[in-house]
This record gives C-alpha cells, structure tokens and sequence, in this order.
C-alpha cells in the first residue's frame, strides 16, 4: 500500500488523489480540516486591538515588548526594524505590544488571530495559528514581527506580564516573556526606566530549563526548581523524566545544597540513549539519573 500525506485532508486534495490512484491501494494521510485553523486573511483588527504591522522575516524570535508613549514607540519600531513611519496610537487610551513570533522557513503562514487578556493570571498575550500547516515544519528560527495596538480599558489592573501564547516561554527563550511592573489601565500612565522587563526567574538563555530540547551526549546547563523536591526533572524532548528514587525520597542530596538559591539549582544535565534512555543531572560532583515516564508531575505547592 501506498501512503501519501496532504497535510489537511482537504477536499479538493483528497479528490485529487482519488482521480490520480482510482482502484490503487492507497492511503491518505492529513489531518482532519475541522482540526486546523480556518483559511482566511489577516485580520486587521479584533476585539479592544488592531494591527500596526505584520511583517517576516523581521526583528527577532521569541521576543515581546511594550510602548506606553511615543517616544518608546518610536524606539520600539526601530528595535524591530520596521521601516517607515509607525502608524499613529492614541496613548492616552491606547498601548503599542510586539510580539515576535517564530516560524520554520517551510511555514511562514502564520496569522494572529487575538490579543487575549486573562486578568485572573494577569496576562497578555498572541494566539497566533499555521494556516494550512505541511507535514512537516523545518526547526530554523525565523522571526514574525507583530505590533499591536491594545486598549488600555482591557488591560488587566495592576502589574502583568506579556508573551507570545498562554503556556509562556520555552526553555532556553527567557526573553520571550515582559515583565511589566506598573498599571497601564490608567489613562495615559507610562512605563518608567526599568519597569518593564524580562522575567528574572527564568533561565538566562544559556540555561535551559523544562520544554527544552536536547541532542544525546553534550553537557547542558539546566535549571531545576526543587521546591517540592528533585523527584521529577522536567520536560526534555517532549517527554516528563522522573529520578529512579521511590516517590517521596527524593529530597534534595546533601551535596546539592550548597548550590540551591532561591529554590532553584543549576545542574549539568547529560542525556544517553543507550542501554536505555537516561539523563543524568551533576552538581557539585554529585549525580542523580531520571528516566522516561508516562506519567505526568504531581502540581507543586
């Protein structure tokens, strides 16, 4: 049997593998058109936002950023590398946000399709889609840059935060997320000199941390909050990798401790394949090897 991929099983494609292979024993494989984003343009406005600029590849991935007056739009446009004039914004009711979303060189259509606000976790951020995705997407970095203009009425009240979707940023890509420590609700309020910022409990992007992806056999600097212990190391390469100590034991090692700040510690983590998959995390000459699991982190509290 034969199997051809069409990504989305859309009609027009699977009628053309039908007339092309009539009476073959083949099998189609995409995914189902009723699970993907819809077609259709960008939009140039949603509700409480509308679109300053759409533009790839331009400015950088994994980026966000905010503008409170025009002369921090201004430099935020230049930061992007837009060209031109930025379009004019109304700061007494307006703010400008950029988000600088990621796409592989073999899917560039990305579309935005919402500014979302969540009050209750006090963030911003994009919902961004692939239309039309391929089977495959290449895992170069290119940078999509967006600028939004956002109401300052939707605003949540109080600091917040930015970044590019609802899960936050991935490991190694801290800059993602903005830290924004005053309330923009407010008419006309502004962001003063270091007010708005990246997330000082992240990783700095030589360290890596969970939803990282790693090859087999390098060292890699690695952030592990040991708050509610070191039983479970994270997510690395898609899967949850838990230590081989008995549920419960798996306190912090005495020759660990000296490296814990703030309920966090940096380990150089190693990953191997064979005999089995394993991760071996080493500080302090110490080492204490994880495993695959299918079985998903209890919450810390």
């Amino acid at each position: 049997m034969v199997e051809i991929g069409v990504a989305v099983l859309k009609p027009d494609r699977v009628a053309a593998v039908e007339t092309r292979f009539a009476g073959e024993r083949v099998c189609i494989v995409g995914a189902d058109p009723a699970d993907v984003p819809a077609d259709g343009p960008q939009a140039s406005a949603g509700d409480g936002w509308r679109l300053l600029a759409d533009e790839y590849p331009m400015g950088q991935p994994y980026r966000t950023g905010i503008a409170a007056d025009q002369a921090s739009y201004e430099a935020l446009w230049a930061e992007v590398g837009l060209a031109g004039a930025p379009p004019a914004v109304d700061f007494e009711t307006e703010i400008v946000i950029w988000f600088g979303a990621v796409y592989g060189g073999s899917c560039p259509n990305l579309r935005l399709d919402d500014v979302v606000v969540d009050p209750g976790r006090a963030v911003v951020h994009a919902e961004i889609v692939l239309v039309d995705p391929p089977m495959f997407c290449t895992d170069d970095a290119r940078p999509h840059a967006y600028v939004v203009a956002v109401e300052r009425a939707r605003l949540p009240t109080g600091p917040f935060i930015i970044q590019l979707d609802a899960d936050g940023p991935p490991g190694g890509a801290p800059e993602e997320r903005t830290v924004v420590d005053v309330d923009l609700s407010e008419p006309g309020s502004t962001v003063g000199p270091g007010e708005a910022h990246p997330d000082p409990s992240l990783p700095e992007p030589h360290v890596l941390g969970p939803g990282a992806a790693i090859d087999p056999g390098g060292a890699w600097t690695y952030r592990l909050d040991v708050h509610c212990g070191i039983e479970w190391l994270g997510q690395i390469n898609g899967v949850d990798w838990r230590t081989n100590l008995p549920a419960g034991v798996a306190v912090v090692p005495p020759e660990w401790r000296s490296a814990v700040v703030l309920e966090r510690i940096e380990v150089s983590i190693t990953l191997e394949l064979e005999p089995e998959p394993t991760i071996t995390a080493t500080a302090n000459g110490h080492s204490v090897v994880y495993r695959p699991t299918a079985e998903r982190a209890p919450l810390c509290v």
